[in-house]
């Protein structure tokens, strides 16, 4: 019995220190993964703002600059008949209704906007509570393993040493093959999950890159268009008085 359990003792050992390469190799994989994932975020919080603050001002701009333009001309028109009143009336209200609906269209956009940050934000608070209940249960586990050592040190751990048997030993060591088993077999999916997740942040920090090109694209389109704008409103500034 005794040469039996000196082996399964052995044999545990080895797996312990198989076992703990796997966790603490995922405590790095954790950390990289999470400072990816971290740096995403921040990247996705910028382009988020440069896309909902400052490219969509500019544009808001514009279009408020356009349908000036276009409603100065309407009122610069000068109908000599009925037909002609009716025209520029007529047309004075479709182009209200124009900017209107497209107004609405991009209040509808901006709704549907406003709930993903909403979901962002619950998703946040979520990751929030779920740290501060990992930070919780690290502070019990130290705090348990603080008052153990104080009784070890205490006594308890000769006591134990001295009344040990052969019974107590087998138990134990049955005991931690059970324990070792399910620490290597949830370290190996950790393993698997972490990877996908790492493999997932490198892809999304790829898409962050382009949603980038494409906004810094979008405010030349923006720079561009307000210089055309300008330029049409001030030839219509002609039109109603000459300086």
């Amino acid at each position: 019995m005794s040469e039996e359990l000196k082996n399964q003792t052995q044999r545990n050992k080895r797996f312990i220190f198989d076992s703990e390469s796997f966790v603490y190799q995922n405590i790095g994989l954790v950390s990289i993964a999470r400072g990816r994932a971290d740096e995403n975020f921040s990247e996705a919080l910028r382009l988020y703002t440069l896309a909902s603050t400052s490219n969509r001002e500019l544009v808001m701009r514009l279009t408020d600059d356009v349908y000036r333009n276009r409603m100065q001309m309407l009122d610069s028109l000068e109908p000599t008949t009925p037909i002609q009143t009716i025209f520029k009336a007529s047309m004075t209200n479709r182009d209200r209704s124009e900017n209107l609906e497209h107004r609405s269209k991009v209040n509808r956009q901006l709704i549907e906007a406003s709930d993903k940050m909403l979901e962002a934000y619950r998703l946040v608070k979520e990751a929030a509570q779920i740290f501060s209940g990992v930070n919780d249960m690290m502070l019990e586990h130290c705090d348990d393993a603080a008052d153990r050592n104080a009784q070890y040190f205490d006594g308890e751990l000769l006591r134990q040493m001295q009344q040990a048997d052969p019974e107590t030993n087998k138990k134990r060591a049955d005991e931690n093959d059970e324990l070792v088993a399910g620490v290597r077999e949830r370290a190996q999916g950790n393993r698997e999950r972490l990877l996908k997740r790492f493999n997932d942040a490198v892809a999304e920090s790829e898409s962050l890159n382009d949603m980038n090109d494409r906004l810094e694209s979008q405010r030349s389109e923006i720079m561009a268009l307000r210089e055309k704008i300008d330029a049409n409103r001030n030839r219509i500034a002609e039109t109603i008085f000459k300086i």
